[in-house]
Parts: structure tokens; C-alpha cells; sequence
């Protein structure tokens, strides 16, 4: 199976929004658009205590791919 894009998650055999990280992307999206730059949505989730899917901290090049993904998955 491919990876699931950031904001959902398999909840048994269905694909359900993950509300933390849905949560995440509404910042995500919010402050990219009032153009901020990735290493301050970074920082920004880090001080709210969201934590990225598999690395230790948030990465830009992370925030990019999630980005990218989630203007295909909307």
C-alpha cells in the first residue's frame, strides 16, 4: 500500500482524516499563503506542539512535500 498522505490515516481498512494533523495543514496552508516562509511554519508547529509523522522536528523540504500533496488530495 502507498503512503497516505499527511491528514489521514487508516483506521482499520478505511482511510479517515486525522484531525491533529488536518489541524496542522489549516496552519500549514494559512500561514503559507500570508507568506511565511517554511522555516517559520516550522518553528510555528513546533511551539504548538505538533510533532511531524516520522522525523524528530519539522523540516522545510517536509512542509514543501506536504504542500504539494495536499493540493492533490483536497
Amino acid at each position: 500500500m502507498r503512503k497516505l498522505p499527511f491528514g489521514y490515516r487508516l483506521k482499520g481498512d478505511r482511510v479517515v482524516r486525522d484531525e491533529a494533523e488536518q489541524s496542522a495543514l489549516t496552519i500549514i496552508r494559512r500561514l503559507r499563503s500570508k507568506g511565511h516562509s517554511l522555516e517559520d511554519i516550522a518553528q510555528v508547529l513546533s511551539e504548538k506542539g505538533f510533532k511531524p509523522r516520522v522525523a524528530d522536528r519539522w523540516r522545510p523540504e517536509s512542509l514543501r512535500q506536504i504542500l504539494g500533496g495536499a493540493r492533490q488530495h483536497r
